[in-house]
């Protein structure tokens, strides 16, 4: 097993490496001032207020409205903004697990040091699978 790892890590520094020399990259770089992240407190508040803002729903929609304000003004709902950032879908139904962690290590801004798509480095569903196939074989 510690052969394999060994593989893994070399190929990871070789992209790592590769990403870095060549190509300026737009991880943890801070918006534009004319976007705002739903994390921030600005974000949060614009959900709020679009949340409160339409009176045309159905009682089912207010409940879970309801619901979701009680608990932000409780402070149960610090991971959501995070995660609701980098929410992404399945691009086929056995990948559910890959996208969600693909998902949870973008919202905790974990860096793959590995270009994604342009400048972009990003844990993809595509990354997940490329490691997990380097593991196996």
């Amino acid at each position: 097993m510690s052969v394999i790892m060994a593989r893994v890590q070399q190929q990871f520094l070789r992209c790592s490496v590769r990403a870095h020399s060549s190509l300026a990259t737009y991880h943890k770089r801070e918006l534009p001032s004319s976007l705002i992240a739903l994390s921030s407190i600005q974000g949060i508040y614009s959900l709020i207020y679009s949340l409160t803002s339409s009176l045309s729903y159905s009682l089912i929609e207010h409940a879970g409205r309801l619901l979701f304000k009680e608990s932000l003004a409780d402070g149960g709902m610090e991971s959501y903004f995070a995660l609701s950032e980098q929410f992404v879908t399945q691009s086929e139904p056995s990948f559910c697990a890959l996208s969600s962690l693909a998902m949870v290590l973008n919202a905790l801004s974990y860096d793959p040091k590995k270009i994604w798509k342009g400048p972009w480095r990003w844990v993809s569903h595509l990354l997940i699978q490329s490691f997990i196939h380097a593991l196996t074989h």
